[in-house]
């Protein structure tokens, strides 16, 4: 109790009950009194919620899509946004303005570019899943047509079903579109990088 009254917290007894408030009067937690003591469950849940105090600069730089600080400034300095707090230049290195700078290598003019539905699918199996889903599956296999950006889901209880379920998809979409699958086996298709490759 004397350590915590010289650190500067309140202590009130009031039926039975012991308060220890902080500094601004805020309650950090209560212990009922059993057998003539005190006792506090640390395991219980604080009452207090710390607060966190954000770089005005840098929130107003995200809120308004990765601005710059100098025009930040600029438009503070004129009085150009109601609100706007004084801005401060920031030393630190913004991740997400670094990202959006680099540069990114052009596809090259003679990359593989799909003229029809079917000609190329891309295709990906997602799982296991920690939750199942209501009939008990746990894997998803997607198929997604690179033509019409067109997008099929299948659920699956286990991988050993991929196969099966792709061939009821190849029947399923010739139908539906008039389009045939290419031959998959020995197919040589060009990549995104014009490099010929196997299949």
């Amino acid at each position: 109790m004397g350590q915590l009254i010289e650190s500067g917290y309140s202590i009130f007894f009031n039926d039975r009950v012991c308060d220890i408030k902080d500094k601004n009067e805020v309650l950090l937690l209560s212990a009922k009194m059993m057998n003539r003591s005190f006792n506090v469950d640390w395991r219980e849940v604080c009452l207090s919620a710390n607060t966190c105090k954000n770089n005005e600069s840098v929130l107003w730089h995200k809120r308004l899509g990765h601005f710059n600080y100098a025009t930040l400034k600029k438009m503070a300095d004129l009085q150009m946004t109601h609100g706007l707090p004084d801005i401060q230049e920031q030393k630190s290195i913004c991740e997400v303005c670094q990202l959006g700078k680099q540069t990114r290598v052009v596809f090259p003019d003679n990359a593989f570019r799909v003229l029809s539905k079917l000609q190329l699918v891309h295709t990906n199996v997602c799982g296991p899943m920690h939750n199942e889903s209501l009939n008990g599956s746990k894997y998803l296999l997607i198929f997604v047509d690179d033509y019409s950006r067109f997008c099929w889901i299948y659920f699956l209880k286990s991988k050993s079903y991929v196969f099966a379920e792709f061939v009821k998809f190849k029947v399923t979409v010739e139908l539906e579109t008039g389009n045939m699958f290419e031959d998959l086996r020995g197919r040589i298709e060009m990549c995104s990088f014009g490099t010929k490759k196997e299949c």
